[in-house]
């Protein structure tokens, strides 16, 4: 079992470290994990006790908070400085060992330069750093807690290098991929990224794009957001890290970039958008000052920019042009093609972000009981298909959205999805099939598979069980509204036998209705709704507009609802269940039902 020696400066880490020790202790177990502070004895000699933990150690940890290089003793001087200074010391010690060190970077500290270090401490850059962040500490800790696991203790001269938090490529985010073999050291440098966008791309209110990053090669597969780009020209935007992990001599370094999604689309090219990079370090690189400027065409592979100082070289004709294989790189868990088309959708973090403004949406929250039979996995992810069509948050691979799993509380997780194509086709009900991934690391522990008989944009209460019992797994629903001005839905028939409105729904598409708003022409589709308790034991027959991304909308603004309503009134007889008897209703605030025959022009 690993043995861990934790090096903090109370002053600077002190509830960061005790958070990762209780993590670590969980992983490794209580005894395997000295934390200097907690564990010093009084009345004991520090430097024999600390020269005792670290002959016992594999790895130490040494936590980097913001004020960890410049802390101050009482008389102002800098306590690195000091032979004393107790963390001085455990580093110091542990370079003269050969023991294995991960500074561990924490609240957006960076490792620091040579030249910032007394001498003793000047070889601790040379380690490769791994970042933990707030954000998403559960995901940060399991990738280090995997590559820590197994670790034997390395000759000196010899080392295994971690490169962390996807922060590479990238720009600060979070996630985590490594590498775990003996070989040249790996180096932080910078990173730059110049991406020019695609004629359609969307910029909402003015805004600039978010972009999103998932690492897939040299292991492990991480989602993370980029922070805000630069705006160098219309559609052209630029991202930089100065202090990104960079791939060493024999290594590559594998990437996808995408645009973060607003809102969700049925993509008949699910690779589409999804702009890939791909590096490998040139033999003349220098081994400080490393650097790296990519120009990206969205959709596209990256190539070296002109300012490229050729640290790194493109990896070749192995992931030239679109001839590269589509989606290879993970597993899915429907039978359809690996080109089949498949909804790009956002996270949920995006959905409740433009909550009151966007478009509606539905929480669906999955839980279970504690899991102690999946004491391995470390972290659990959910692959989606709806009405056929799979789905994919932000458009990465669902294992690039794992979230942390302890066994001991069990499954806590959340996903939104707007209205897609959900058209009540069964009855007034759709359904969301599920698979549940638990995953330690990159290793599948158990895959559990449950189908969700769902009812679009109404809540799901109380939870309902689904699955296998074993599993114990329970899913519920919550209906966010979006946009206030959206707030009209346009009915043409109700029945209390719901089969007389799935005959009506297919006479309705059939007539192929469209109507045009705005100057632009949509089709019209009909959507059945089961009753709504306590209001009626009618299902409702509706109408609603498909968009040209896919999706089905049947909470209408004013003019959309107008227009609906009117283009019914016109086609009564060609419709066949529409005419007099269809409505344009409200959905929120005072109930107001209008006859589409009132809203004819004259």
């Amino acid at each position: 079992m690993t043995r861990l020696f934790i090096s903090y400066r109370r002053a600077d880490a002190d509830a960061d470290a005790g958070r990762m020790a209780d993590r670590l202790a969980e992983a490794f177990g209580l005894d395997n994990v000295f934390r200097d502070h907690e564990a010093l004895q009084v009345g004991m000699p520090w430097r024999s006790q600390i020269d005792d933990a670290l002959a016992r150690s594999d790895v130490t940890l040494v936590i980097i908070g913001p004020g960890w290089l410049q802390a101050q003793a009482d008389d102002g001087s800098r306590r690195l400085d000091d032979p004393e200074d107790l963390v001085a010391y455990e580093i110091s010690r542990s370079i003269e060992r050969g023991t294995r060190i991960v500074p561990v970077l924490v609240r957006d500290a960076a490792l620091p330069e040579a030249p910032q270090l007394p001498a003793a401490l000047r070889a601790l850059p040379s380690y490769q750093g791994w970042r933990v962040r707030n954000d998403s500490f559960g995901p940060d800790m399991n990738a280090l807690i995997d590559s820590l696991d197994g670790t034997r203790r390395q000759p000196k001269g010899r080392r295994v290098w971690i490169g962390a938090a996807v922060g590479a490529l990238a720009i600060g985010m979070a996630g985590a991929w490594w590498w775990t073999h003996e070989g040249p050291e790996v180096r932080r440098g910078s990173l730059g990224l110049r991406i020019q966008l695609g004629p359609e791309a969307e910029e909402a209110g003015g805004q600039a794009p978010r972009f999103l990053l998932s690492v897939h090669e040299p292991v492990i597969i991480r989602k993370s957001e980029l922070p805000p780009p630069k705006r160098l020209a219309p559609g052209l935007f630029e991202v930089e890290e100065g202090n990104t992990p960079l791939p060493g001599r024999g290594e590559r370094y594998r990437a996808d970039v995408r645009r973060q999604p607003l809102s969700a689309r049925l993509d008949h090219s699910p690779h589409h958008g999804r702009t890939s990079v791909c590096l490998e370090r040139s033999p003349g690189a220098p081994t400080h000052d490393l650097r790296a400027r990519l120009s990206c065409d969205e959709g596209e592979n990256c190539a070296r920019a002109d300012d490229d100082p050729g640290h790194f070289h493109d990896c070749g004709q192995a992931v030239q042009g679109r001839a590269a294989p589509a989606w290879t790189w993970w597993p899915t868990a429907f039978a359809q093609a690996p080109n089949a088309p498949a909804w790009v959708v956002p996270s949920i973090e995006t959905l409740r972000a433009r909550a009151g403004t966007g478009p509606d949406f539905t929480a669906i929250s999955l839980t279970t009981p504690p899991l102690p039979q999946l004491a391995e996995a470390r972290a659990v992810s959910v692959q989606l298909a709806v009405n056929g069509h799979e789905v994919l948050i932000d458009g990465f691979p669902p294992d690039a959205s794992a979230v942390d799993f302890d066994p001991k509380v069990g499954v806590r997780l959340d996903f939104g999805l707007e209205n897609l194509n959900f058209t009540g086709a069964q009855q007034g009900m759709d359904h969301i099939d599920v698979v549940l991934r638990f995953l330690a690391g990159q290793r599948l522990v158990r895959e559990a598979r449950a189908t969700l008989a769902y009812i679009s944009l109404r809540d799901h209460e109380p939870p309902t069980t689904v699955g296998d019992p074993a599993l114990g797994l329970r899913w519920s629903a919550r209906a966010v509204r979006g946009n206030p001005n959206e707030r009209w839905q346009v009915w043409i028939a109700g029945a209390k036998d719901p089969a007389l409105l799935m005959r009506a729904r297919v006479a309705f598409d059939q007539a192929r209705l469209r109507v045009s708003i705005d100057g632009q022409d949509y089709p019209l589709t009909a959507h059945i709704r089961p009753p709504s308790p306590g209001l009626s034991d009618h299902w409702g027959l509706y109408v609603g507009i498909r968009q040209p991304s896919g999706q089905l909308y049947f909470i209408l603004d004013d003019v959309a609802s107008a227009a609906v309503c009117q283009r019914l009134a016109e086609s009564a007889g060609r419709a066949r269940v529409a005419g007099r008897d269809g409505y344009r209703r409200t959905i929120d605030g005072p109930r107001v039902s209008q006859p589409c025959q009132r809203l004819l022009p004259g």
